[in-house]
Order: structure tokens, then sequence, then C-alpha cells
């Protein structure tokens, strides 16, 4: 093998179809921001990023390549079309953000298990849940043991992955998810009105991102919201931000039944160009979750200035460490404790922005993208040791 080989520049190919117009998925956030990330983009290494015919692909780059390769049937795409493209273009190494691979994959593949949710949350119940998790489990499980190497992003993500798909951990990679340089401090005032305004988003305002699903306790977020003293109430609005679905109308009714109403807002689907400013608005951010593999939403309300009240659930409180309130999503009054300290103590505030503000260096678009590309890096080069020179 050639001395060299460590210093040789590598054809990475990327599943970038979560690189969607509007708005981006948990999954999109996290190649976007690989993308983005100043190391990748001057990387001596070439990245083909395959999308389909919804993807949205990201600003030209002289080592990037777009493919767009047409999806009729997932499974076909994962297993048969992209093996295809990887075999033609001859990439060297596959990176995947999802917790699957193409199986037959020509080239070592890298895949990203971001959680286990469905181990915990489930529309499902009974011995359907008890089916659909052990099947999926399987199927999921011998894909990350025949991966090169799995990625995560969290402790605790990667100690679930150990013990449900029966890996060692020393074989799965701790890479953390990145914020995006767009979320930052001092955001200009106009903008941040102007964004409020096409939003309807009154001020001041505490803020929430959601799906609306019951891991992330929406729930528990207004009846916090509800036993705020009156007076606070009259000064704050609550705005939870996401796209409508059929768990949104339950939440609308109980904040009717509340006479919360005028103090409430669902602005529905916040367009990712404007999220930056909804962050920066907010007096508060706040996350109730019952579960998470990580959180972006909290570490992007940090990067943006704005101090945080977060669940102490799952990986929330590592992400976290000491620059937000930590509570237990299960305790209401804690919750509602934990967000009037926060609004009612300025040096609190002060305190909190200043050390979300040092917390999120840890999650810079560089500091993560480094860590990703070292491990496709090594990963390749020990595939690359084991062939034939």
């Amino acid at each position: 093998m050639p001395e060299s080989l460590q210093n040789s520049p590598l054809l990475i190919g990327i599943d970038g179809r979560e690189l969607l117009p509007d708005t981006f998925t948990g999954f999109g956030r996290y190649i976007e921001n690989f993308l983005n990330a100043k190391i990748t983009r001057g990387s001596h290494h070439r990245f083909t990023i395959y999308g389909n015919q919804h993807t949205r692909f990201p600003n030209a780059n002289a080592n990037y390549t777009f493919k767009r390769l047409e999806e009729q049937n997932t499974l076909w795409w994962d297993q048969v079309t992209i093996v295809k493209a990887i075999r033609q273009d001859r990439i060297d190494l596959f990176f995947t953000p999802y917790d699957k691979m193409p199986v037959r994959s020509p080239c070592p593949v890298v895949m990203t298990v971001h959680d286990l949710l469905y181990q915990y949350v489930s529309d499902l119940s009974g011995l359907k849940k008890w089916t659909y998790n052990t099947l999926y489990r399987m199927q999921r499980g011998y894909m990350a043991r025949h991966a090169a190497r799995v990625l995560t992003v969290s402790e605790h993500s990667r100690d679930d992955i150990s013990r449900y798909y029966n890996l060692p951990p020393n074989q799965i990679v701790i890479t953390h998810n990145a914020v995006s340089d767009r979320f930052h401090a001092g955001l200009d005032k106009t903008t941040v009105e102007d964004v409020k305004k096409k939003y309807k988003i009154p001020a001041p305002y505490i803020f929430n991102l959601n799906n609306f699903k019951p891991h992330k306790n929406p729930g528990g977020l207004i009846e916090a919201y509800a036993q705020l003293p009156s007076d606070l109430q009259k000064q704050i609005h609550l705005v939870i931000g996401g796209k409508h679905n059929s768990f949104t109308q339950p939440l609308q009714q109980r904040v009717k039944a509340l006479g919360l109403s005028d103090a409430v807002h669902f602005p529905g689907i916040i367009h990712d160009e404007d999220l930056p400013a909804i962050y920066a608005g907010a007096d508060l951010f706040v996350i109730t979750s019952f579960y998470e593999g990580f959180g972006i939403p909290p570490i992007e309300a940090m990067a943006s200035g704005t101090p945080v009240v977060s669940s102490n659930a799952t990986s929330l409180p590592e992400v976290i460490g000491d620059a937000g309130l930590l509570v237990s999503p299960d305790d209401v009054q804690s919750l509602t404790v934990a967000m009037k300290k926060i609004l009612s103590d300025e040096n609190l505030r002060t305190t909190l922005i200043q050390k979300g503000l040092q917390r999120i260096r840890e999650f810079t678009q560089e500091r993560v993208a480094g860590k990703i590309l070292d491990a496709l890096e090594e990963t390749a080069h020990i595939a690359l040791k084991n062939e034939p020179v």
C-alpha cells in the first residue's frame, strides 16, 4: 500500500434526498450542515450528492457533483438504484444520514443512526407494536452490523444502539449534530421584526418548535404556560411553530378551553430561512420532549442568544450542559417555575445567554464536520488497506 494513501483524495457519495425545498428534516439539516462547513468545502476529497426528483441541491461548489435519480419506490432506490450509481461512478465510500444502507453496496458504507425513537414511541400498541419493533430492529440492526462504521449524535443514542443492535460501543462514533452558522446572536433587528410580522407573531414571546407528536410533549408546555401568573401571561405570548397535523387540533382545543386563544399561537410551518429571526426574537426557548436522540432546536436557540428551558430526558442534558435550566418533562409545575425564573430574572437570563454562546462552540459546523470527515477518511483507508494493492 502506498505511503501516500492517508492523503489520497476520496470520491465520497452521499444520500442527499432529505435536502428538501422550504423545510428541511433533521436528516436534511444534518447533511446541509456537513456540506456547508468550510472544512468540507475546502476538502481535497470530492463528493457526489445523490437526490431524487424532490431534492433541493445546495449551492454549487468545486468539489461537489449533484445527481438526480428518479425515485418511484423507496426500497428500490435504497437497494438497487443507488447501488448501480455507486458502481458506475466508482464511489470510494458511501455516506448515508439514515439508519439504513444499500446492503449490496460495492464500496464501504458509513451509516448514521440518530436515535432509536421507535423503541420508545409508537402509534401502535400491544402485539402490533412488538412485531413492528422486532422486525424493524432485526432489519436495521443487520444493516448497522454490516456497515463499515456507524455514526451517531449523542452518548444516549450510542448506548441505545449498542444495546438494541448488539454493537460494541467502541464501534460507534459520536459526531454530534451541528448548529448552522445562520443562527447567531445580534441578528439585525429590522429583519427580526419583518419576519415576526410575516408570521403574525406578537412580542414578547416564548418559542417552541414542534412536530406535535406526543413524545415532543407540546401539551405539557401548554399546561405549564397556563400556570404562569396572569400578569406574566399578559406580557408574554407562547408561539409553537411546526407543520399542523392530526395532533395539532386537540392542542388548539385545549388552548381554547384554557381561555388562552389570544395568547398561544400556532403559526404553522416556519420556513428555514426565517428560523434564525424567530429564534432571535424570542425571549425564551422551551423544549419539553420525553425523547430526543440529540435535540437541534435548543442549540439553535442558544446560538441565537436566546435562553433555554429544557426537558432533562434522554440526550438533552448532555447537549445543553449547564447552559439552560433542566426540568423533568413530567413535572408541569417545575416547568412553569423555570420559565418564570428566566422571564423574571435579568441576571439569570444574561448568565444563561452567555453560557449558551460558550456551549455551542462544541457544535459548530466546522467542529462536527471535521469529526464526520475524520470518520469517513479512517473508514475508507481501513477498507483500502484490506484490498490487494
